[in-house]
Formats: structure tokens, C-alpha cells, sequence
């Protein structure tokens, strides 16, 4: 005959597979350290989290500036809102309005990694970060990493992994997906705006003096390394001409950087 105790102990722990389930199945709120994944894939810093807790004793303007991710490029934008509009239900746990903005956040986040595939694909490869996206386990067996290298399979290209990755992926696991990808959209606009400020013309003189020197301190081919640095700090057109209108660079950077000639071939 069961005791009252034993009763309890088997209520609760059927409580524990249910929430168990639901997590599985994406259909709950985020616990603490599903917030702490995030804010990982963000790429909060401890220095951060300090500076937004003395910012304000308002602890609402507290969470809005620890979770905010930072500036991106006009074409990462809609994500950057899609993911604003989820994330202030998830703080204050309203389901509802959570669930809601989770659903719209994905063919958003599946456009843009669409689009951005094949640009990010090394940066999404080398900022692996572990989450545990089935925390009703608790065996900690479970952990996946993310991102994942792109392609996930031979013959695969980067654009159908997003797809299939983004389809695949389940409430929480969805919206850190999304920080991830905020974040290197806010790495990408702050290196291409550094790279038209600045950056891009001292790589041009380093490349060209490392063209002339008899005996190249480097293996990599000069002429490589810069069609790859360009390739990798340009934008589309359009959003280029966007953030020149921003004020995010002058039009007259913009167009040094584009006038710069290739670094000449090395001799066979």
C-alpha cells in the first residue's frame, strides 16, 4: 500500500517528466540557466553584466540592457526586432505572448542564416559554445555544441544546413540559436566598420610590403590573404549605401576602401 510519502514522491516526480517532456518538445519558459545559455551565445561579458548592474537600480532596465544584443547590419535587423519582441515576454514569463513571438522568430532566423550561410561560415565554426538543450535529463550527457561546423554533411552546402537546422530546432533552443547569430551579426558590422575606417588601408600597405620583401615572413600569398579580407568586409550594396546614409561610415571611406587595387600575384 502506497503512503502518503511515497504518493507525494511519485506525484513529483511525474511532475518532473512532464516538465521533462515539454522542455524536449520546446513548449515551456526558460529556466536561469537557460537565460545563462543565452546570454552566452550573446557574448555577454562579465564586464558587462557589471556595468548594466550599476548602470540603474531599475531592474527591468537592468535585464533590457544585458539582454539587448548589440548593432548589426541593416540586413540582420528584422532578426535583431524579431528577437527584441520575444525576449521581454521570456523575462517576465508571459507564455502567450512568448509563444507567439517563438513562432515568428523562425522564418526569420531561417532567412537570415540563409542569406549569410556562406559568409559566416567560419566564424559560426570557431565560436563554439555548449548548451544543453534537454536540461530534463539533468545527466548532463546530452550536451550538443553550437554552432555547428558548416556543412554538416558532405555535400551539404551552408544554406541548406541553416535550413535544416532552424527547422529542426525547438523553443529555447530556437531563440539562442538566434543570440548566436545576432551576435556574430554584431561582430560582422563592427569588424566591416572598422575595416572601411581604418583597418583596410593599413592591411593593403602591410600586404604590399610583404609582396615586395625578398623573403615573405609569411607561407599564405599575399593576393590570397587580401581577396579573402575584402570578401570577408564587404556587404551587400545595399546595405552598405544604408549605413553610409546612417552615418555609420562616410561615403568618402566607403569609396577609398572600394578603389583599392588588388595586391599583385606572387611569380610562378
Amino acid at each position: 500500500m502506497l503512503t502518503k510519502a511515497k504518493i507525494e514522491a511519485e506525484i513529483a516526480a511525474l511532475g518532473e517528466e512532464v516538465e521533462a517532456v515539454a522542455r524536449r518538445r520546446g513548449r515551456s519558459l526558460p529556466t536561469p540557466e537557460d537565460l545563462g545559455d543565452l546570454l552566452d551565445a550573446l557574448g555577454v561579458t562579465l564586464e558587462a553584466l557589471r556595468a548594466a548592474r550599476d548602470a540603474t537600480e531599475d531592474e527591468g532596465e537592468k535585464l533590457a540592457a544585458i539582454f539587448t544584443p548589440g548593432e548589426v547590419a541593416p540586413g540582420a535587423e528584422a532578426l535583431r526586432e524579431a528577437y527584441l519582441t520575444l525576449i521581454g515576454p521570456a523575462l517576465i514569463r508571459d507564455g502567450p505572448a512568448y509563444f507567439r513571438a517563438l513562432r515568428a522568430l523562425r522564418p526569420v532566423l531561417a532567412d537570415l542564416l540563409e542569406q549569410r550561410a556562406e559568409r559566416w561560415s567560419r566564424a559560426w565554426r570557431e565560436a563554439p559554445r555548449p548548451f544543453d538543450f534537454h536540461r530534463g535529463d539533468r545527466s548532463g550527457q546530452e550536451r550538443v555544441s553550437v554552432p555547428l561546423a558548416f556543412p554538416a554533411r558532405p555535400g551539404q552546402t551552408p544554406a541548406e544546413w541553416a535550413t535544416e537546422t532552424v527547422a529542426k530546432a525547438k523553443g529555447w533552443h530556437r531563440v539562442v540559436l538566434a543570440g548566436l547569430a545576432l551576435n556574430v551579426a554584431a561582430t560582422e558590422l563592427k569588424e566591416w566598420r572598422d575595416w572601411i575606417a581604418e583597418e583596410a588601408v593599413k592591411q593593403h600597405d602591410l600586404l604590399l610590403r610583404e609582396r615586395a620583401n625578398p623573403t615573405p615572413s609569411s607561407a599564405e600569398d599575399p593576393a590570397a590573404r587580401w581577396a579573402r579580407d575584402v570578401a570577408k568586409h564587404t556587404l551587400p550594396d545595399e546595405e552598405e549605401a544604408e549605413l553610409v546614409r546612417q552615418g555609420v561610415v562616410r561615403a568618402e571611406e566607403l569609396a577609398a576602401v572600394k578603389a583599392l587595387p588588388p595586391i599583385p600575384p606572387g611569380r610562378e
